[in-house]
């Protein structure tokens, strides 16, 4: 391994460091590791194999030009909050696995029991009740999606390092004979040449809720004095590459989602509503963090136009919990899309113009990170909200 230095414009906080970091990664896949200095203008990016010299000047522009973008916008706090607990317990993810309430299944896949599984039931059961007090309709989506249905969307152009295609064997007979003789060559491994095998994708696997439901309401009008609130919880899938890590960001998590389609005004009173609902659970959970201004992961060729225009109009705010020692985690987000899916799925409002949409996202996976970093393994120790949370779950 080698291990080269890139010198940034300024001293960076603990999450700008990971934030910038995240995009780095993108750069090469030989990068293992970025790590950042405190109070230092400098991230340490290590390589796997011989120096990659090469990468320095690539490396060091794209981060002057990730840290503009930084100091022309910065985030917005919305709302902030202090923990009753002081500074947290510092659960660690090691922890978790040792007591087996985790066990890794792959790189960024894990299967979960004991506390940890039952705070992730009684979270479930909590935002499917907040939606359903909100009046919205729950609908059950697929894991997989079109693929000409995410172009639709604009994610595989905004994301296409998030994207996590699904295909099959070409299902003629010699092609399939073929690959059995292969698979029987080699019985304990997988690794052949199978994109030779198979055929080209129809499908991916859906990286969030909200865009089934887009295609769901495809070219529908919305009736006169309603709007459309739905709301689903399912499995995502996003290819994090090595930014991949414990359950901060996962290949694989679940997420329930809360979306809004109608006439403006009616939406952005919706968003009103969802906002209050978020500082709402950070009280009742007593979670520190905050809710901020933030945008996408978008690539990072288009990283600094897209979250400038993003937070300049205020279109995504997050709830970061407080996570100690570690950079904090966002464990929810609150998106205006505008007209944005209207007019890509042809949905109207009722004057017949494309209709706006917003859509609330909680991460389960990482409300349990974080109500486990903030409040530790010993449930019993928990405040009375989290233990009357997890007392009605089986």
């Amino acid at each position: 391994m080698t291990t080269i230095d890139i010198t940034l414009p300024r001293v960076l906080s603990v999450d700008e460091q990971e934030e910038l970091s995240k995009q780095l990664y993108w750069v090469t896949d030989t990068i293992r590791l970025i790590e950042g200095r405190e109070n230092k203008p400098v991230m340490c990016v290590t390589f796997d194999g011989e120096p990659a010299t090469e990468f320095a000047e690539e490396l060091t522009t794209k981060a002057a030009q990730l840290i503009a973008s930084f100091n022309v916008i910065p985030q917005k706090i919305v709302y902030e909050r202090k923990s009753t607990r002081g500074n947290g317990c510092q659960t660690s993810y090691a922890d978790l696995q040792a007591i087996g309430d985790i066990k890794v299944l792959g790189h960024g896949l894990h299967s979960y029991g004991g506390i940890i599984g039952k705070l992730f039931r009684a979270l479930g059961e909590l935002f499917l009740n907040e939606a359903r007090t909100l009046g919205a309709e729950e609908f059950q989506f697929p894991a997989l999606i079109r693929c000409d249905t995410l172009l639709k969307t604009g994610y595989v152009h905004s994301f296409p390092q998030h994207c996590h295609f699904v295909s099959h064997l070409d299902c003629c007979s010699s092609n399939l004979r073929a690959f059995r003789s292969e698979i029987d060559s080699d019985p304990d491994s997988i690794d052949i040449e199978i994109k030779k095998r198979q055929v080209a994708p129809e499908y991916a696997l859906t990286p969030n809720v909200c865009y089934h439901c887009y295609e769901h309401f495809a070219g529908q009008r919305i009736p006169d004095n309603s709007s459309i609130l739905v709301t689903a919880a399912q499995s995502c899938f996003r290819h994090e590459g090595r930014a991949t890590e414990g359950l901060r960001r996962l290949r694989e998590f679940t997420m329930r989602e809360i979306i809004c389609i109608g006439e403006e005004d009616s939406v952005l009173s919706q968003r009103e509503q969802l906002l209050t609902m978020m500082k709402q659970l950070m009280d009742r959970l007593d979670l520190q963090g905050v809710i901020k201004s933030a945008s996408d992961p978008f690539f990072c060729d288009d990283y600094d136009a897209k979250r400038m225009f993003q937070m300049g109009f205020e279109l995504k705010q997050e709830m970061c919990a407080s996570m100690p020692g570690e950079p904090s985690l966002a464990i929810a987000s609150l998106n205006y899309h505008q007209d944005y899916f209207g007019r890509a799925f042809n949905i109207v409002d009722p004057s017949g113009e494309p209709a706006h949409s917003c859509c609330v996202g909680f991460g389960i996976d990482r409300w349990c990170a974080a109500i486990l970093a903030q409040h530790g393994i010993n449930h019993q120790a928990w405040p009375e909200p989290l233990l009357q949370l997890i007392s009605h779950t089986t």
